[in-house]
């Protein structure tokens, strides 16, 4: 993942959810989380002759902890989740680095035509992923505002990235990584319900956050917020805009519109609600765990039956990416057998002294196997 990436990762991840965009920007995990607590200020580990950077492990956690939770809508992770969430990121970055070494001394370029192009297409998707008007993308110099960045700088993180990605294709080629259409079809029926397209509903949302328990304030102003909110639409004011006043972020800065959304990816209370609701229609004020909602129907998207035809291609690559990925772990075990090659510096010394299971599974998690879903190296 290039630092443009890194940097808007988040941000993309949390403006298509509805709890942990209901924050508004990523919470101060590290307050709270067992994992941003173990970060030291200089280099989370040393892999040859690279160190990885604090900010770029924190960067990927959180954007993988947001990708998560608008998977499974959860947000109760335990600290064994985390602490096993950041050894997949640690080792995902881990191999990033020794790939690129790797691709280095074997003399894999990228030309300054491949880098223009990936770029401007990078900028492209990025632009209109982040514009809250469809229409009218975000300019290349907004989108480098959002991830902290200049332009150098991302284009020799692209640079980098452009190599690690021909690295990786060339140990598939050797090592012949391919994906049988027998292989295709028994995946598809052994998990012919998983493969189903969940249904989607394209809402409009206000959000009125319930505060902290540290904050003075309590949860019926929160409440009392949302009723007045819900009184104006009902007055006559159109939705969108009470949801640029009154709503809490991210909501209020795109009039309430997050674009659709996954069902099963809403907190419960909400799912109920959207399967109550008719194109149009608006609900009462929903409470949930993190605060108080009112939604406005746009469009239910019911799911598709899975078949053989339309799941094949994405199964396909599911599949390839799996291989690659064992293929890629094998051939960085195998680049720094018997070397002093890495250390980590991830200090959770202090938080699992008196957790054996938490000691455990530290020691043992970077040679566990990495989720295919966590991203390729």
């Amino acid at each position: 993942m290039s630092r443009l990436m890194r940097g808007v990762a988040v941000v993309a991840a949390l403006m298509g959810l509805g709890v942990v965009s209901a924050y508004g920007q990523a919470p101060d995990l590290s307050r709270m989380d067992i994992v941003m607590r173990a970060v030291p200020d200089g280099p989370v580990a040393r892999v040859g002759t690279e160190t990885i950077d604090p900010e770029e492990f924190r960067d990927l956690y959180a954007a993988e902890l947001a990708r998560y939770s608008q998977m499974s809508g959860r947000t109760d992770y335990s600290d064994l989740d985390r602490i096993e969430m950041a050894m997949r990121c640690l080792r995902i970055l881990v191999e990033r680095s020794i790939l690129y070494q790797e691709g280095v001394n074997q003399g894999v370029s990228v030309s300054d035509a491949e880098l223009q192009t990936e770029w401007a297409e990078e900028v492209q998707r990025l632009a209109r992923a982040l514009s809250r008007d469809r229409d009218n993308p975000l300019s290349e110099e907004q989108v480098l505002e959002i991830a902290q960045t200049t332009k150098e700088e991302a284009l020799a993180e692209l640079r980098r990235t452009l190599v690690i990605e021909k690295m990786r294709e060339r140990i598939m080629e050797e090592r012949n990584v391919t994906v049988s259409d027998a292989e295709v079809r028994a995946f598809f029926e052994e998990n012919r319900t998983d493969t189903a397209s969940p249904d989607r509903v394209h809402m409009l949302q206000m959000f009125f956050r319930k505060p902290a328990p540290n904050s003075n304030d309590t949860p019926e102003k929160a409440r009392e917020r949302a009723v007045t909110a819900l009184q104006r639409v009902r007055s006559g004011e159109s939705f969108a805009a009470v949801a640029r006043a009154a709503s809490d972020p991210p909501f209020s800065e795109a009039s309430g519109d997050v674009g659709p959304v996954p069902v099963r990816s809403l907190p419960q209370a909400l799912q109920t609600t959207a399967m109550q609701l008719k194109p149009g229609e608006m609900s009462d004020v929903v409470e949930t765990e993190v605060g108080f909602h009112i939604v406005q129907m746009q469009e239910i998207m019911p799911g598709e039956a899975p078949t053989l035809e339309n799941s094949g291609p994405q199964i396909r690559q599911l599949l390839l990416a799996r291989k690659g990925n064992q293929a890629v772990r094998e051939f960085c075990a195998e680049a720094t057998e018997g070397k002093d090659y890495i250390e980590i510096f991830l200090d959770f010394d202090k938080q699992i002294r008196t957790r054996p299971d938490l000691q455990r599974l530290f020691e043992g998690a970077l040679s566990e196997e990495s989720d295919p879903t966590a991203g390729s190296s």
